[in-house]
């Protein structure tokens, strides 16, 4: 190099690379020298031309760079300002290339720069995902914030419903004219939505109770089709096939049955009349596979119920959207959002996920995974539903832990001491309890159940207690009941699932737990059972002795 600005080219970090059209040379700095693989100073075209031919091979989009060369080699006066080459060695370096004219009186031709940006590109994606952690961050601690609010309105709403849901159980016994047993039948409705609105807030804030039991998935949809259909009822077409060949879940089958309620009423919204909705079962052997809900990749044997829809289907950027909490794409007033974040999170709780697969005009498939717990072979592979449509017999909301199958009738009188702090429900309840032919003793705490039973325990059958009051807790009552009398049978009634230690004790103690809300004859029955529960135990002990 003769020019004066050799000294200052040469000590660049930035790559200089000047291509003079009058002499059909070019002159190339130390550092492009480096990225180009060519020599130092003047470079003959050719020269420049083989090392241009040996580096685009090297880069990612080597056939855009060399579309682009090309446009410039034909048009003198194409300018490019930022243009990114990305080396696919090991390096992983990546420039910034600008090309440019160049016409002045003493040098007429073009003029190519290169940045090395390969740390500053690493820094700006490093900042960009400490932004989406930051984000996401925020975001659960929102949730977090919204999920105890939820809470808390969902365990005072279901003492509400108690009220409510007990009266009018009491009305229906009565004689009434046709229109206000109509509207009676609206108030019922609209409690048994209020319910299911409940335990939709207590399982997205992991409030839930959750019964986790080993169960055939298919026989379990085989019972609830009629209850399924009616979702869809009048006009569209339910289609159940099941190929799941009798495998076993473990999971709570209320949950799994609350998701597929969620999914069809989805597709329900999605499709109009006529349109035909399939609910299909299989089992699917994964390897790995990453799904929506689950922290893990899934392995091994899954039970899949996809729910196929022929309706509008969701586009890519709603789909990114579809599970966030009070997400909505439904007019106000018909949906809550908690729909598909419900569902997802019931998955999660029991090992599976959630797959999602949707092309707008087209249709959806959402697919439930669910680990196998046991498959029995030899049963027909296809095992399809076709039962009538009919009204179940729903009784929902009602839970009951640690309590035997087997049931008997309550003695004409037998008496229930029944413990609650809030006057609205325990009144109810004492009423539900009168209506169902038991005699009640109340108490508003634990103190005062204490009192009761040391002075007439002998006449307390049974003790039913809610489980979150002041001062006394349930959980604190029914250890010092379990230590002066262990051989009364006692009953924890909550919307709240009780932690590991509470349940663990329930268990040990057996104790029965009925979760909020439930109806006096759920109540009823759960009573005898764990009274007959209590007269078994006390004759095998009998026995043994």
């Amino acid at each position: 190099m003769d020019d004066p600005m050799d000294a200052i080219l040469s000590h660049l970090p930035q790559g200089v690379l000047f291509i003079d059209a009058e002499h059909g040379e070019a002159i190339v700095n130390p550092a492009a020298a480096r990225w180009l693989g060519t020599s130092t100073g003047v470079v003959s075209a050719e020269a420049l031309a083989a090392a241009l031919h040996s580096l685009i091979p090297r880069l990612r989009d080597a056939d855009v760079v060399r579309t682009e060369i090309d446009r410039i080699s034909r048009d003198p006066t194409a300018r490019i300002e930022d243009w990114t080459w990305e080396l696919n060695d090991a390096s992983g370096t990546i420039l910034r290339v600008r090309s440019v004219p160049l016409a002045e009186a003493l040098r007429h031709g073009r003029l190519w720069t290169f940045d090395d940006v390969s740390l500053e590109r690493t820094l700006l994606h490093e900042l960009a995902q400490h932004r989406v952690t930051e984000v996401k961050l925020r975001q659960v601690q929102k949730l977090e914030i919204v999920g105890r609010l939820a809470a808390s309105v969902a365990h005072d709403f279901n003492n509400l419903l108690t009220i409510i849901g007990g009266s009018v159980e009491m009305l229906d016994d009565l004689l009434l004219e046709p229109q206000q047993r109509a509207d009676l039948q609206n108030i019922a409705l609209a409690t048994d939505r209020a319910r299911q609105l409940t335990r939709q807030l207590l399982t997205f804030t992991r409030q839930q109770v959750e019964l986790g039991e080993a169960f055939v998935l298919d026989d379990r949809l085989r019972e609830a089709a009629p209850l399924l259909r009616k979702v869809i009822a009048p006009h569209r077409t339910l289609d159940i096939v099941l190929h799941a060949e009798m495998a076993q879940v473990f999971a709570d089958p209320n949950q799994v049955e609350h998701v597929l309620l969620n999914l069809l009423t989805n597709a329900r919204d999605a499709t109009g009349d006529d349109a035909t909705i399939t609910v299909h079962t299989v089992i699917e052997h994964l390897t790995g596979e990453r799904v929506l809900g689950s922290m893990h990749p899934l392995h091994g044997a899954h039970v899949a119920i996809a729910v196929h829809d022929t309706g509008s289907g969701i586009d890519e950027i709603t789909r990114t959207q579809i599970f966030e909490p009070f997400f909505t794409t439904k007019p106000a007033g018909h949906g809550t959002g908690l729909g598909l974040a419900t569902s997802l999170s019931i998955a999660q709780q029991a090992g599976g996920g959630l797959r999602c697969v949707s092309t707008p005009g087209i249709g959806s498939t959402f697919t439930l995974l669910l680990p196998c717990v046991m498959v029995t072979r030899g049963a027909t592979a296809d095992t399809s539903v076709a039962a009538p449509v009919a009204d179940p017999a729903e009784e929902p909301g009602a839970v009951l832990v640690a309590v035997p199958e087997a049931a008997v009738g309550a003695a004409p009188r037998d008496c229930v001491l029944l413990v609650d702090d809030d006057p609205g429900p325990r009144n109810t309840l004492r009423r539900l309890l009168a209506h169902e032919g038991f005699a009640v003793e109340v108490a508003e705490s634990g103190a005062q159940a204490l009192s009761v039973l040391e002075r007439q325990v002998e006449h307390i059958s049974i003790l039913v207690t809610d489980y979150l009051m002041p001062r006394m807790t349930g959980r604190q009552l029914l250890e010092q009941v379990h230590i002066r009398w262990p051989q009364l049978p006692v009953i924890v009634i909550s919307g709240y699932a009780p932690d590991r230690e509470t349940a663990a004790m329930l268990t040990t103690l057996h104790a029965g737990f009925l979760a909020k809300p439930f109806t006096g004859r759920q109540l009823a029955e759960a009573i005898r059972q764990q009274l007959a529960a209590n007269v078994a135990g006390a004759a095998m002990k009998t026995a043994m002795a």
